[in-house]
């Protein structure tokens, strides 16, 4: 998966494209799916499945189709399916483009979240992002934080701290030259997602064709 920052790099852009009706929410719903409590949790909020032949997916036409008529409504739950989107197409940059064996690595996981911290200082300054999310009041009663085991509040703390990242290191997996070719190769297809279902309400992409055999990672 992206790291929260890049989905909010890829958010500000979308709404450039096309502005919504309420561009805080649809912020928060594109770093929302990263909240989860613990990293068993994690498939829940990313609305992944597993079909029987062993292959694995992110899930965003079910989420579109459970939540159909509030896509259209609510800026939350178009940034929430945006960020399963860039989900699909990051996870088929790193691993299909790049052929990168993260979970081969034994410290896969520390070393991954370290070159995002990394990586941090670099988007905030390179695109001159600020934090424009803050936690609803109500945000607890929405359908969509029902789904899983979500932990908003201290996610939006750590969200913040990412702002203020010091870090600089050389990283291990990803580089700020894959971040640039990732955008590159990608965007705009994302953006061309948003755009159709901000028009038509309905998805292009057709999540199970980027689906992946279940090795453990």
């Amino acid at each position: 998966m992206a790291q929260r920052m890049i989905h909010y790099l890829i958010g500000t852009r979308l709404l450039e494209e096309m502005p919504v009706c309420d561009r805080m929410r649809f912020l928060l719903g594109s770093i929302l799916p990263d909240a989860y409590a613990s990293r068993r949790k994690r498939d829940d909020t990313h609305f992944v499945q597993r079909t029987p032949d062993n292959r694995v997916y992110y899930d965003s036409n079910g989420f579109h189709a459970r939540y159909y008529d509030t896509i259209r409504q609510d800026p939350l739950y178009l940034g929430y399916y945006m960020h399963l989107v860039e989900d699909i197409f990051y996870r088929t940059y790193i691993r299909k483009d790049r052929h990168l064996d993260i979970f081969g690595h034994p410290d896969a996981v520390a070393l991954l979240h370290r070159d995002y911290h990394c990586l941090n200082r670099y988007i905030v300054d390179t695109y001159g992002l600020r934090n424009e999310v803050i936690m609803p009041v109500d945000l607890r009663e929405e359908p969509l934080v029902q789904e899983a085991d979500f932990a908003i509040e201290a996610f939006l703390e750590e969200f913040d701290r990412d702002f203020h990242e010091t870090l600089q290191e050389k990283t291990v997996f990803i580089t700020e030259a894959m971040l640039e070719e990732f955008l590159s190769r990608y965007y705009g297809q994302i953006k061309e997602e948003y755009i159709h279902v901000l028009q038509q309400n309905e998805p292009l992409l057709q999540a199970y064709t980027y689906a992946w055999i279940r090795t453990g990672g």
